[in-house]
């Protein structure tokens, strides 16, 4: 039970990090967000 909601957490970080990406509109914020 622990460990699936640990995963849970991780990947909505992950998702996250990901979305920061994608969104950013400067490329310093965008290496920022890929380091979580």
């Amino acid at each position: 039970m622990i460990y699936a909601a640990l995963f849970y957490l991780i990947a909505g970080l992950t998702i996250l990090c990901a979305l920061g990406v994608a969104l950013s509109q400067n490329v310093v914020y965008a290496a920022f967000a890929l380091m979580g």
